[in-house]
């Protein structure tokens, strides 16, 4: 097993699914039926729960106050059940990334820009398994070259800043380093990883 093998693990995998899941973003049928079961029925106790307590504590009955205490203990033992089967859905996408025989399905693609043809890209599989290892690889390669994308806002904000700096006439001029990535030596950037892969497994 390579070093870079090594960071799919079961922790990484599962940190990429709390960061996407957190925005909507990783896809359902990656996930087994029985994950599915659970969390649709987690939304169900949730959304039962903010009903009741829309209702006024002093216009609750009894039978409400029961029914919120027995929903708190669903959620609970729901989310316990959800934890344990996200553990072994993602054991199984570890094991399969983790093989031998794990390859990426690489499909060309050249986008059609303003009825031009664009640059040509390619598209990984529709798998589980290359969705997660995809993920894990983008935060290495983030991590390593410390790369970090700041907001539109941020930047919006910050130009503004400057452009009422002074009453001096500006321009602004958009432009883009062509076939930028094409220049990034595969060797140097594989030699990269590996160096930063191996001395967060040996912290």
């Amino acid at each position: 097993m390579s070093v870079l093998d090594q960071s799919f693990s079961l922790k990484n995998l599962d940190s990429v699914f709390q960061s996407e899941n957190r925005k909507a973003k990783v896809p359902s049928r990656f996930m087994s039926s029985d994950y599915k079961d659970l969390a649709i029925q987690y939304k169900s106790y949730r959304e039962e729960l903010n009903f009741l307590h829309q209702i006024k504590k002093e216009g609750r009955t009894e039978e409400n106050e029961k029914r919120i205490e027995e929903l708190y203990i669903k959620k609970t033992e729901n989310a316990n059940k959800q934890r344990e089967q996200l553990e072994v859905d993602l054991l199984k996408i570890c094991d399969k990334i983790n093989s031998p025989t794990f390859r990426f399905c690489l499909t060309e693609k050249i986008p059609v820009i303003d009825g031009k043809p664009g640059k040509k890209c390619y598209i990984t599989g529709n798998t589980a398994e290359e969705y997660f290892a995809s993920k894990v690889l983008t935060r290495n390669i983030q991590r390593v070259f410390d790369l970090h994308m700041s907001s539109r806002n941020d930047i919006l904000t910050q130009l503004k800043l400057l452009l009422n700096n002074n009453k001096l006439p500006k321009y602004i001029i958009r432009t883009d380093i062509q076939q930028c990535f094409e220049s990034v030596s595969h060797d140097k950037l594989f030699d990269y990883l590996q160096i930063f892969v191996l001395d967060n497994l040996q912290k």
